[in-house]
């Protein structure tokens, strides 16, 4: 089998359903693919919505995070790739032929994509989608290994490399996918990762900035303590700025896109610095 889907969920009515369809339905020889759904512990009612679909494995692991079920969907795959998403994420049709393509023809160790915003979002927030897309692929193929970071919701690894480098940190709340990689790139030597374009996932949570913005806090509250405990670097502020120039290039953006960008770009620095330093002043967790 070439390919194990790994989708964690903890209370995620809302959205699995989507999630599941876009899963089961990929352009993809169905005998080559399984999908493993794990529980976290739901009161609501997405292990329901799972049971309905008789292809699919349905496990449980109540408690101890997303990682902790991530590891309980990798113990029981069967596949030579590890295919991760989240359950508040609705996969592209072509999301496994682009995996399988980015692992095939660049022989690659890992393959991330693009995450996008829902369609009917606020242009102020396609800006920050773009920003993020354009910082993954920009980091990947032009910033040195210790700036590498991971994304649990789109993100692919070969099994043979996660044998290798172990699990997901179970004592990570957040980072861990981070963690991932940068372990993966020390533990299996020539680990080569991937940005592929094809392989977009919709992250159906962030409907608005207001949304993002808290999001990006969170990220700023564990991002210190993460740094602690792996080797991954900070990009420095000469490369936001790159990447910015590559994103607004890469999209075409006219000067007031440009301006609009650099204003929303340095709003979710003062965001992400804020969780920062929260984080610093009174520690705990995020």
């Amino acid at each position: 089998m070439l390919f194990s889907v790994v989708v964690p969920f903890l209370n995620e009515e809302k959205y699995i359903r989507r999630c599941l369809e876009a899963l089961v339905n990929q352009d993809f020889d169905k005998n080559e693919y399984e999908i493993i759904f794990v529980d976290n512990g739901s009161t609501d009612g997405s292990s329901a919505i799972v049971s309905e679909h008789s292809g699919v494995t349905l496990l449980k692991e109540c408690g101890g995070g997303a990682y902790k079920a991530r590891n309980r969907g990798i113990a029981a795959a069967r596949g030579d790739i590890l295919a991760f998403s989240d359950a508040d994420c609705v996969v592209s049709n072509g999301w496994l032929s682009a995996i399988f393509e980015g692992m095939r023809v660049q022989e690659a160790s890992i393959t991330m994509g693009p995450v996008n915003f829902p369609g009917e979002g606020s242009a102020a927030l396609k800006l920050f989608e773009d920003y993020n897309s354009a910082k993954l692929e920009y980091t990947l193929k032009y910033c040195e290994p210790k700036h590498y970071y991971g994304n649990g919701g789109n993100m692919a690894i070969r099994a043979d490399v996660i044998r290798k480098a172990g699990p997901f940190s179970e004592r990570m709340r957040r980072g861990g996918d981070g963690e991932m990689v940068q372990r993966c790139l020390a533990e299996y030597e020539g680990c080569k990762i991937v940005y592929l374009e094809d392989m977009k996932v919709e992250h159906l949570e962030i409907g608005t900035v207001g949304e993002w913005l808290k999001k990006i806090y969170a990220y700023g509250r564990w991002h210190s303590p993460a740094e602690r405990g792996y080797a991954y670097v900070t990009l420095p502020l000469g490369d936001r700025f790159a990447i910015y120039g590559y994103c607004c290039k890469k999209n075409g953006y006219g000067f007031w896109k440009k301006t609009a960008a650099l204003f929303f770009l340095g709003l979710g620095m003062v965001f992400i610095e804020s969780g920062r330093l929260i984080r610093r002043f009174k520690g705990g967790d995020a």
